[in-house]
């Protein structure tokens, strides 16, 4: 009978340690029953186990990954242990009822057994070929679909002939053990749980597939979709839960109030959800990514390609990249981010319909991020580079990085930060508000006022009051500048620039 297996084993660096487990049965599978067991440079039982919990679906992987690990192998856990610190001689036994051999089922050995069921040491590691357990990630074949319980075998055979090495940081190979599958045929109406976990697993180039029907469709990811040109469409007004990765020229549709987590590569996509939370990546293609109502990610991949993000009227967050598209987002409200990913630099202009309230530059890239027309008070972080930053018409906290930067606050009551580097504060010749300035420093940076030359040195008073400096000017505008009389900060002429 069909049981569970191996399917990839991660043997990082450090704490970068998993391993997955596959269903390729027709059925879901209780992992209440399962251990995976570790035996520490050979010995004749189990030393540590971590006891399994959950649901593995039908044609779906299950990974457990030590919770020390980095956040790039974090991304791919299903569940967490800290027995899962093995190192390259260790072996990895998957156990069923007990996690120890004589009382428990062998149901797949990663290492080797004697006759005598002894569980030697290797040394360093095994070896075959050039397939190794030390350090690298090795991905099972595709043409095995049962676990070995013999183990690797005589000269470790088995290893070279069941496992596909790759190197010990290319954690996207956890996504690559793809058995041997049907596919679905198009035109697909899918009805129930879990028929749906399957069809997903099993979709062809080509497929439509459509949930109907009155069932609740909650998915236990992540779903990996190989198909090219895969529609997908949830209809049903219920919670959806399906991380899906996909290749291809591929279209995911979610309406009603549902949750879609779509992680779309390699491909040209569409990708459109109505009022649920949704995390909508698309990469490697022109990503289409329309989130609807809910809090919701989106991500459209660090291609350099044209992206469009649509967004509702939730709390949202958008993951932007520079090239040879620029990014175009629509958005109706809410509490929103956006960071720029990319080392380069790009340009980010707000009007009244677009307002995004946190935003966060590039890492060494010259950025133009302008919310002048903001219908909101918004926060503006420069990081690297030689940015220009402006803020809106409200109350604004703009923050420089490292480099050559412009903070113009704009109307409001703003706050600039500046930071490494030379800043230049700007500021209107009246109607500026009551702004304050934190980190000047003497000698680098530049206070512009005005323009046409409407204000002048005399036309300023400055004050020293406690361990701040208080310029005054125009109809009753006022910088404050923040811990500068404490710092020693003289300012004269040659601080300011006008017109």
């Amino acid at each position: 009978m069909a049981d569970l297996f191996i399917s990839v084993y991660v043997n990082g660096s450090g704490y970068d340690k998993a391993i997955q487990i596959y269903n390729p049965t027709d059925e879901p599978i209780d992992l209440s029953d399962y251990y995976l067991s570790r035996v520490v440079n050979g010995g004749s039982n189990a030393e540590a186990f971590a006891p399994l919990s959950g649901i593995i679906t039908a044609g779906d992987s299950f990974t457990i990954v030590h919770p020390s690990a980095s956040n790039a192998l974090m991304d791919y856990a299903d569940a967490v242990s800290t027995k899962m610190n093995f190192t390259g001689d260790d072996h990895v036994i998957l156990m069923k009822d007990s996690p120890y051999i004589g009382s428990g089922q062998i149901v797949d050995l990663f290492g080797t057994m004697t006759e005598t069921g002894l569980l030697n040491d290797p040394g360093l590691a095994w070896v075959s070929g050039e397939i190794s357990t030390a350090e690298r990630i090795l991905v099972r074949n595709k043409s095995q679909t049962e676990g070995d319980i013999d183990g690797f075998g005589a000269d470790n055979a088995d290893l070279g002939a069941q496992w596909t090495r790759y190197e010990e940081e290319d954690f996207a190979a956890l996504d690559l053990f793809v058995p041997p599958v049907k596919g679905v045929e198009n035109e697909t109406t899918l009805i129930a749980y879990p028929t749906l976990d399957r069809a997903l697993h099993e979709a062809a180039d080509g497929d439509v597939l459509t949930v109907t029907g009155s069932g609740n469709f909650s998915l236990e990811g992540p779903h990996v979709v190989r198909a090219d040109g895969l529609t997908f469409n949830a209809t049903k007004a219920s919670v959806f839960n399906a991380f899906t990765v996909a290749t291809g020229a591929n279209s995911f549709t979610a309406n009603g109030d549902m949750d879609l987590h779509v992680r779309a590569t390699n491909g040209d996509k569409s990708i459109k959800t109505d009022a649920g939370d949704d995390t909508l990546v698309g990469t490697n293609g022109i990503a289409v990514l329309d989130g609807g109502e809910g809090d919701n990610y989106f991500d459209g991949g660090d291609d350099g390609l044209l992206d469009i993000y649509i967004a509702g009227s939730g709390n949202d967050r958008f993951m932007l990249a520079d090239g040879e598209g620029s990014d175009q987002i629509t958005d109706t409200g809410g509490d929103d981010f956006a960071t720029v990913k990319d080392e380069v630099g790009t340009r980010i202009i707000m009007d009244a319909a677009l307002t995004i309230e946190r935003v966060l530059g590039s890492h060494g890239g010259d950025d133009v991020i302008d919310a002048s027309e903001a219908s909101g008070s918004v926060r503006i972080y420069g990081r690297d580079g030689d940015d220009a930053l402006t803020g809106s018409a409200y109350n604004d906290y703009l923050i420089a990085g490292r480099g050559y930067d412009r903070l113009e606050g704009g109307a409001g009551n703003d706050r600039l930060y500046g930071s490494d580097g030379e800043e230049t504060y700007v500021f209107a010749a009246s109607g500026d508000g009551d702004d304050w300035v934190v980190g000047f420093t003497d000698g680098e940076d530049r206070i512009q006022i005005g323009s046409d030359n409407a204000v002048s040195f005399e036309d300023l008073t400055i004050v020293e009051r406690g361990a701040h400096l208080y310029v005054y000017y125009g109809e009753g505008d006022l910088i404050r500048m923040t811990g500068a009389n404490a710092n020693g900060v003289i300012l004269t002429e040659a601080d300011f620039t006008f017109g």
